[in-house]
């Protein structure tokens, strides 16, 4: 195998925790309700099959190979440090779950999760695939707070915050317990109902129609929204008018002075 490939994906250590426990990509599958997939898993963690082999799979090591350099982006688009050395202990959980981090966010003690995914899925569907991962991590690391930062094709990137829901936590320990139970026991699991899956942080809707603070201050809203639209288009257009070399205009109650940078400051006359 080239040098480069033989240092992607999981060591041989991590691989054979996974086999003895429940990891972050199995809670996706667990979670998933696709029966043939629960069965695939479920069959790999009693040893009966060889889990399937990544190592050819492009998708998955292009998102290998490039975790680094999401971290990097993550931290220049937010200004959040990334830690993907040093991380926290993840066994915090039940027993039977276990999780192998791509980073950890000291700051505000969250989860960091990257992903390299197709450009064919909406935003809203990627952050719905990988809610059980990032539910499932924050448990094992005893955190409440998850970012999923994720490229798309090679053209675009998002970003998603994730505050533990703890009713879908609890109901994700359950279904991993149960299959866990399955696994010991030799009976093969039952895929799980698919669910709406909890929301990132900043896009829940809200109908606030019942707020009567919110119909006051909408309405003063569309009131003075006209005035505040032509009161910026009459200031774009005295800016057009202000000479380059012009380092103060005035008249007819107002005046405009250009700053040390050379940005123009309104003011009315008399206010100087």
């Amino acid at each position: 195998m080239n040098a480069l490939l033989a240092t992607l994906g999981l060591t041989s250590e991590q691989r054979a925790l996974r086999k003895d426990a429940i990891g972050g990509s199995d809670a996706n599958t667990i979670m998933g309700g696709d029966e043939k997939r629960l069965l695939q898993l479920w069959r790999e963690k009693r040893g009966e099959v060889e889990p399937e082999d990544l190592s050819d799979i492009l998708a998955v090591q292009m998102g290998s190979f490039t975790e680094p350099f999401n971290a990097a982006w993550f931290e220049k688009n937010t200004g959040i440090a990334v830690e993907t050395m040093n991380l926290p202990d993840c066994g915090r959980g039940p027993s039977f779950m276990r999780c192998t981090l791509d980073g950890w966010i000291p700051e505000v003690e969250a989860v960091f999760e990257a992903k390299h995914c197709g450009t064919r899925s909406t935003d809203a569907e990627i952050f719905a695939r990988y809610v059980p991962q990032l539910t499932h991590n924050c448990i094992c690391t005893g955190s409440v707070t998850a970012f999923l930062s994720c490229f798309k094709g090679n053209g675009d990137w998002v970003m998603f915050e994730y505050a533990v829901d703890v009713d879908y936590a609890d109901r994700l320990i359950a279904a991993e317990r149960e299959f866990w139970r399955c696994v010991q026991t030799g009976e093969p699991p039952c895929a799980v109902p698919s669910e709406p899956t909890p929301k990132p942080v900043g896009v829940v809707e809200y109908d606030m129609a019942t707020s009567n603070a919110w119909a006051s201050f909408a309405g003063e809203y569309l009131e003075t929204k006209l005035a505040a639209d032509r009161h910026e288009t009459a200031k774009k257009e005295i800016k057009a008018l202000v000479p380059e070399d012009a380092s103060k205009c005035f008249g007819h109650g107002i005046i405009v002075k250009r700053d040390k940078r050379g940005a123009l400051r309104f003011a009315e006359t008399g206010e100087e």
